[in-house]
């Protein structure tokens, strides 16, 4: 009776110490997704993805409402996703801990029932049931947390996530330009979590293992690549070289990140702005892309201020976090084709360009005597309305126009002046 009494206080604790059912949620997300897209699923899932998309709007310092840098909003995404992997990583580490000192409970506590029953006089196949039980509560807990992630340092499965997510971060970086629209934004992040999914982990430490690095690679869509880059030799005692293997080069070591400078000439009224991002917002003006905004009557600057007049901001020629969303945009300035930053707003649609170019016909005829002699002759050219951009007869106009109105540049380019003048002969 007293043996029964004891193992009836003793399996409830090996019962909790190896039961683990998994819930009816992950079994039937384990058949895989359903062929068939639910209404009520995609509705739930859409909600979800605009609440997500929203907060991390306002993270990242935007109203809901207005022109949002989503390159900015895909690295409040990241910071949160950093929030939660550390704390995922401290768990795992908790978890190491507690599995260690559960086993030591386990192995003192079987074999002290070995001893209480050997002492009432039980029969030795109740003792070896009673510590085989013990034993299986022992080998549960351990394979339960005796994967390749649980097993590991925690500080050396960190020190990897972090070596993955700050190359992820400086692929994100160097092409900052993919991030236009949230769905582009959502999907660098949700690319950003994978990193720290347990599934993920697991690949990157065996990967690790083998001597792998990693760098990044840049795409042409939201999430940049991480390439593995394979070393000379297998460390499996640590994920990190030692000093030693750096010095004698018998693991590769990629160059550091080199760190981004500020670009040249901000003010008190410019938002920051590294160098390599001025030089992608550069080549969406059509200025010189050499990474520095200037000062005040630099060629950036007047570009940006032909930006903010096109799109009725207030046009001070300060980069701040409206302009800069408004450039970030904008598609790739294609210089043989627009001559400055006006034409590449203006002279996108087919119509319009066509439009231009018979308002220039209509001005020329009509301003004749004003013009210098033989541009007349021009505009009679049936070539002169062909095109789909502003052709070379079209620029030996706009040229004679810009000479006989005192004040314009002679420069054969588009501007809102001229626009301006043309108005009267637009169709």
């Amino acid at each position: 009776m007293r043996v029964a009494s004891i193992l009836g206080s003793l399996f409830p604790i090996m019962i909790m110490l190896v039961g683990c059912v998994p819930s009816p949620e992950t079994v039937k997300a384990a058949y895989g997704p359903s062929p068939i897209l639910r209404p009520s699923d995609v509705r739930a899932s859409s909600y979800n993805y605009g609440m997500v998309r929203d907060s991390l709007i306002q993270r990242a310092g935007y109203p809901l409402e207005g022109p949002v840098d989503w390159y900015e909003v895909t690295r409040s995404g990241f910071d949160y996703v950093d929030e939660k992997c550390d704390a995922y990583l401290s768990a795992l580490y908790r978890i190491r801990r507690d599995r260690d000192a559960s086993t030591s409970q386990l192995a003192a506590l079987g074999g002290t029932s070995t001893a209480i029953l050997g002492f009432t006089g039980a029969a030795q196949k109740a003792i070896l049931i009673t510590a085989a039980s013990f034993g299986l509560a022992t080998q549960l807990t351990d394979n339960a947390s005796s994967s390749l992630l649980f097993a590991m340092d925690p500080s050396d499965v960190q020190s990897l996530v972090k070596s993955q997510t700050d190359a992820y971060r400086a692929g994100a970086a160097a092409q900052q330009e993919n991030y236009r629209t949230s769905n582009a934004a959502m999907e660098g992040i949700r690319g950003y979590l994978n990193l720290c999914l347990p599934v993920s982990i697991e690949a990157q430490v065996k990967a690790a293992l083998q001597g792998t690095l990693y760098v990044a690679k840049t795409t042409g869509y939201g999430v940049p690549a991480l390439n593995r880059v394979q070393t000379s030799s297998v460390n499996s005692a640590t994920i990190n070289p030692t000093r030693k293997e750096i010095a004698t080069g018998k693991i590769y070591v990629p160059p550091p990140i080199p760190k981004d400078r500020a670009s040249v000439g901000l003010t008190a009224n410019d938002v920051y702005i590294a160098k390599s991002e001025m030089k992608v917002l550069q080549g969406k003006l059509c200025v010189t892309a050499d990474g520095d905004i200037g000062g005040d009557q630099s060629s950036t600057r007047a570009a940006i201020r032909t930006v903010q007049q096109f799109n009725l901001m207030e046009s001070r020629g300060f980069l701040d976090v409206g302009t800069k969303a408004t450039i970030n945009a904008m598609k790739i300035c294609d210089t043989t084709v627009h001559q400055n930053t006006f034409e590449h707003l203006a002279l996108n649609d087919p119509a319009e360009i066509a439009a231009v170019k018979n308002a220039l016909k209509g001005y020329t005829e009509a301003k004749e005597k004003t013009l210098e002699p033989g541009t007349k002759d021009l505009v009679t050219n049936a070539d002169f309305l062909k095109g789909e951009s502003l052709n070379g007869e079209n620029r030996k106009v706009i040229s004679a126009i810009q000479k006989s109105r005192t004040g314009m540049t002679v420069d054969g380019g588009y501007s809102a002046t001229l626009r301006d003048l043309l108005d009267p002969y637009m169709k």
